[in-house]
Order: C-alpha cells, then structure tokens, then sequence
C-alpha cells in the first residue's frame, strides 16, 4: 500500500469550535497509525495547544492569525506557496474561508490534487450573509471545480455539493466516525458523585455548542412539560458558549425550573464520556446537523437518543437507536417520555446503538475510505 504524504488545513484547532475539528483529529490521528505522513496546516484562532499534543506521529503548523475571526494569515500562504509540492494530497475541511482560498490556490498551481469536505458549511444559514454569499461566488465555486473529489458526510450534503453545480462523479459520501470512549469507564456513577446526582434522577443531557441553532430553547420547554408530567429528570446542558448560554439560562429561571436544569460549560475528553455514560437519554434538537457526531459518541456509550428529522442521520436513529422527534417542544416531550416510560426500550435502542457505532463508525474503518479516495486521486496527479 502506498503511503502518502497528507495535508489537513482547518481554520482553527479546538475542540470547542464544533464537529470537523473533531472529524480532522480523528482522521489524522488513525492515518498516522496507518503509515502515512500527515500535517495539519491551521492557524492560532482559538488554538488548543493540549489537544494538539495529543496527536502523536502528526504534525501540527500552527501560523499567526489576523482581523479576529477572519483568520488572514499571509505566513501560511508564504508556506504553502513553498511546500505544497512536497504533499501528495491535500484535505480542505468546511468551505468558508481564507486558509481554503490559499491552500486550493498553492496545489492548482504545483499541480497537487486536493479534495473538500465542506462539513455542512455550504449553505448560508449563519451570520455573515453578504461576506459568504461574495466568498461563494468569488472563490467558492473555483475551490469546488478544481477539486479533484468533494467529500459529504450524508445524503443531505451531497445534495447540498451537487446543488452547487458539482459533477456527480466528483461527489463521494463518507460518514463521519468518533473515537471510542475510554475504556476504564463502566457506567455514569462517577458523574453523578460529581454533580450530586440521585440515583433515582432520570438523566436527559444535551451536549454540544450552546446555540440558538442548536434548539436548546426548544428542549428546555419540552423539558418543562415532563416536569409538569411529574417525571423525576434532570436535564443537563454541557457545551462551550456559542451566543445562547445567557438565553438558556434566561428560559430556565422564566419557566422555574432552576432546580431541574444543570448547565456545566463544556465537558472534553473522558469527562465527557462520563456524562454520557450517565445519560438515560441523549437530546440533539438542532435546526440544522449535518450529521451529528454527538449521536454517535451517545450510542457509542449504549446511550439511546432522540433527534429531530431535520438531523442528517435522523434515517439512521429511527427505529434503531432512538426516536425521531418533529422540531417542536410538544413532539419532541412525547418522544421522550417514549423512552422514560419504557426502560425495556431505552436498552434495546441502547444496545443497537452500541452495535452500529462499533461496527460502521469507528475511525478505523472510515479512515480507509479516505485514504481510498486520496490513493483515486493522486493517480491522475491533476483534478478530475
């Protein structure tokens, strides 16, 4: 098997900035473990210096960011104008952005393929409208055409690829993997020491960026009707600020239920696996997932979940590892009291949920689907 010399570029680095630094981490680190030599090119904007360490074999290129969040960082395009020769293929992840303009720019020009994942960023549903539609029609369209292959994680995204005018046979889908929980951890008593947590408290929890579009708002009031239902929950919030922790905690003292709603601020590594551990039941409501990485660390835990239809693998939860709610705060209550009624239920989603995760999306199994398509690739040396 060939091994390849592979460039990630992300725009930041943490784990706190949402699910592709995640998918970047974990790809790298199990390609690494696969022979191949991988660098991750990405710049100091909320950098996570920790979490870099923890990629053993890979090498992380850290450059000097300016202007904030629009992380222009001329260092990296000196360096990329000299060195991208030297890669065999290079993976640009989400699909706004000046590090994505400069890397595409550096292998068209030395004649290296690279291929896009845009990680659900394609459409323009966040703040910035005006700058990400004129990125879109300056930029975006000639990254998406001189990519030798674009990347989605689901068939929504591929829809989302193809309705910017990509070809068909440019477009590959690739779900998205996690890494396993630790495996010193047997059960969710530890968490619940921690956060004085009875044992007779059925646990909801929610983890991921406190935004609005994340549909916290909506959970807390489905929250609400099961306490009026006299369920003995707790909901837990666990996630970095992203603009709603204010608003949350805001809609919690209004419908007074303060006493029933824990908000940790974010959980990483093993921590974070024991508070799913702990969970009887997983919530992701957001308006829009892509996909949903969370569910998978939830099921990959033996934790049953309960998602929205707008989620990307919602086909995947029904009727397998949890329910699938319409995006409201009264479907969504019923779907959860579903499982709080039926621990029987709540097992067997559990436990099929642990199956699937552990036998389709492990990144051992991803990654070679990846290096697959950088192998394609590098064949023609030229984009498709």
């Amino acid at each position: 098997m060939k091994k390849l010399k592979i460039m990630q570029v992300i725009q930041f680095f943490s784990p706190e900035m949402g699910g592709s630094v995640g998918n970047v981490f974990g790809l790298s680190k199990t390609l690494a473990k696969m022979g191949h030599e991988v660098t991750i090119c990405t710049t100091d904007f909320a950098f996570d210096e920790g979490y870099a360490k923890e990629l053993k074999g890979v090498e992380v290129k850290k450059f000097a960011s300016k202007f904030g969040k629009y992380r222009y960082t001329p260092e990296m395009k000196d360096w990329l104008e000299q060195e991208t020769k030297n890669y065999d293929v290079l993976h640009l992840n989400n699909y706004w952005g000046y590090q994505n303009m400069i890397s595409s720019a550096a292998a068209t020009r030395a004649g290296v393929p690279y291929v896009v994942s845009p990680h659900g960023s394609i459409p323009i549903i966040m703040n910035g409208f005006i700058k990400k539609y004129l990125f879109d029609i300056i930029f975006g369209a000639r990254i998406l055409r001189n990519a030798s292959r674009v990347i989605g994680v689901s068939d929504l995204e591929r829809r989302q690829i193809a309705s910017k005018g990509v070809p068909d046979s440019k477009i590959v889908t690739i779900s998205n993997a996690v890494i396993l929980p630790p495996e010193d951890i047997k059960d969710g008593q530890e968490f619940r020491k921690r956060y004085g947590i009875p044992e007779d408290k059925t646990i909801l929890l929610y983890l991921g960026r406190v935004h609005k579009r994340k549909g916290v708002d909506i959970l807390i009031k489905a929250f609400s009707k099961l306490l009026k239902d006299n369920y003995n929950a707790i909901l837990i919030i666990t996630g970095p600020d992203d603009g709603f922790t204010k608003g949350a905690e805001a809609l919690i003292k209004e419908l007074g239920i303060e006493k029933d709603v824990l908000v940790t601020g974010p959980l990483y590594g093993r921590d974070k696996y024991l508070a799913y551990y702990a969970a009887d039941i997983y919530v992701l409501n957001s308006s829009y997932e892509i996909f949903g990485n969370t569910i998978l660390e939830a099921c990959s835990c033996g934790t049953p979940v309960v998602i929205n239809d707008k989620g990307g693998i919602a086909g995947v939860v029904k009727d397998n590892c949890g329910e699938v709610a319409r995006y409201d705060d009264e479907d969504l209550a019923q779907k959860i009291k579903l499982l709080l009624d039926s621990p029987q239920k709540r097992a067997a989603y559990g436990e099929k949920g642990y199956k699937m995760v552990r036998d389709n999306f492990t990144w051992d199994k991803i990654a070679k689907l990846y290096e697959s398509v950088y192998i394609e690739v590098t064949c023609s040396k030229r984009p498709f």
